[in-house]
């Protein structure tokens, strides 16, 4: 394949591009390559960062009500209490939108996104329910969007006894697809209550220790951080990220330094190639130019000062020269041929006019004795080249003899 473009190539800069372009493509696959035979280890160092990020934006999904503390104290002890309406971003929302007006209708006065602790003391119970459900069916809804837009398989807030027996949980994000309920695989609702097992009672441990912790289940990654602690009980915004998304996250990055450090030889060969155009091509199309000039015109007086223009001390300087020196020569030989053919074409010319004036001096057939009828008389002179030797006449000596 590459002979036949090289064959076929009609200029030294496709060629050179071909060159420059297997020379990317191969420095690109070796950088993928090397690259990619460390994504185990980035893989783990991605999963954290990754973990971090989502705590902190789930975090301060929760926290930025003021009155975040009551409210994660009145959804547990309320949890049977609440109706929600979960994942309104999915095709719901109008009865929290209700309950929005409701609550604004009977306090005018209170913004629901700034009511704080004291705020809350002044609403009544049903009220305190309203404001409970809608700020609740926010919540949801945020950590619906940080699950969907991160790709993260889990994404929930878990409440836990300083013991650790048994999780209870307080939010799940969900997809779009996803279904809430009790059953297996399913996003759990609030108040689903599960047993901890002896790893997620460590993980758990671990977590509050150290603020957050990793946990490698083989197929998937644990992401636990602390959110605190309310009525002595311990809250953790816990994840789940399979590794085949880190894996392909870190195979694209991995493809995106490839192709970067593609794009940097991409640079070079243009760089390369503008050098070999200015500084090569350029003189060299000007010195094919003008070959192409004098072989139509034959005039070096034009072709000459636009050759000399090559000052270059390299091989096209010296080629430039060699075709001045070329055209000189030619002019010499066309001179001689010109005066050769000058010389030639006068002997002609003298020769034809000999001949003229030979032909002009023998009888014509017309003017041969026109007045006698018994007789008819001719001849002709074909001389073997242009002039002959021989001449003839014939007139009447009298009237009997010729």
């Amino acid at each position: 394949m590459f002979t036949i473009l090289i064959r076929n190539g009609r200029s030294l800069i496709f060629q050179v591009g071909i060159l420059f372009t297997l020379c990317i493509i191969l420095t690109g696959t070796i950088t993928f390559v090397s690259q990619h035979s460390g994504s185990n280890q980035e893989v783990t160092a991605r999963a954290e960062i990754r973990g971090e990020i989502l705590a902190r934006e789930a975090k301060s999904t929760i926290q930025e009500y003021p009155a975040y503390e009551w409210l994660l104290r009145y959804w547990y002890e309320h949890a049977d209490e609440l109706d929600i309406e979960y994942d309104e971003d999915y095709g719901g929302g109008e009865k929290n939108r209700q309950k929005a007006l409701t609550l604004a209708a009977h306090r005018p006065d209170l913004s629901v996104e700034y009511i704080d602790n004291e705020d809350v003391k002044t609403l009544s119970v049903e009220d305190q329910k309203l404001y409970a459900e809608i700020v609740y069916a926010w919540v949801v809804v945020r950590l619906d969007q940080v699950k969907v837009s991160n790709k993260v398989k889990y994404l929930f807030c878990i409440r836990t006894d300083k013991n650790y027996a048994n999780q209870f949980f307080m939010f799940s994000a969900a997809g779009p697809e996803e279904k809430r309920g009790k059953g297996k695989d399913q996003i759990y609702p609030l108040g689903m209550t599960l047993n901890l097992t002896n790893t997620q009672r460590k993980t758990l441990s671990e977590a509050k220790a150290h603020s957050s912790h990793l946990a490698d289940l083989g197929k998937n990654v644990d992401y636990y951080t602390y959110l605190g602690e309310v009525d002595g009980d311990s809250l953790f915004i816990g994840m789940t990220i399979t590794k085949e998304e880190f894996i392909t996250d870190v195979l694209m990055q991995t493809i995106k330094g490839a192709f970067v450090a593609m794009g940097y030889q991409i640079i070079l060969a243009a760089i390369c190639s503008l050098g070999i155009l200015i500084l090569v091509l350029k003189p060299l199309r000007r010195v094919q130019r003008n070959i192409r000039r004098y072989k139509n015109t034959k005039d070096s007086g034009s072709v000459v000062p636009d050759l000399e223009k090559i000052n270059m001390k390299n091989e096209l300087g010296e080629l430039a020269k060699d075709v001045i020196e070329l055209t000189h020569e030619i002019d010499d030989y066309v001179e001689k041929i010109q005066f050769f053919t000058a010389d030639q074409e006068r002997i002609e010319v003298e020769l034809n006019l000999v001949e003229q004036i030979q032909a002009s001096m023998l009888p014509q057939e017309t003017a041969v004795l026109p007045d006698r009828k018994e007789f008819d008389i001719h001849a002709s002179m074909d001389p073997a080249r242009e002039v002959g030797g021989d001449f003839f006449d014939f007139f009447m000596i009298d009237d009997d003899h010729l």
